[in-house]
């Protein structure tokens, strides 16, 4: 959007002899067919950096997810070794017959 903003140029003045001298100089240079040339080339190459770019969001993202689960697969037993373990071990140790031979 901003490249047609800058370089498209269609009413150059209110004057009808000047409007057709300039549709008779884009015509004679094929400056349309430039023109869209070089519009559908800058939008490949965006679209391109855009597809680059998301790519580049989805790998960080699946490196974060790994990440995240293997904290998860750590945390999750250490915290319930914590909470439950160290409560049983208490438990096992005020049994009468633990120990005993």
């Amino acid at each position: 959007m901003d490249f047609t903003h800058r370089y498209r140029f269609t009413g150059v003045s209110n004057e009808l002899h000047i409007g057709e001298l300039f549709a008779r100089f884009r015509s004679s240079m094929k400056l349309d067919g430039m023109y869209k040339e070089t519009k559908d080339e800058l939008d490949s190459a965006s679209n391109l950096a855009f597809a680059q770019r998301q790519m580049r969001v989805a790998i960080w993202a699946a490196i974060l997810t790994m990440i995240t689960a293997l904290i998860a697969l750590i945390g999750l037993p250490l915290g319930f070794y914590q909470a439950y373990c160290m409560d049983c071990k208490q438990i096992w140790d005020s049994v009468p017959m633990h120990g005993a031979e």
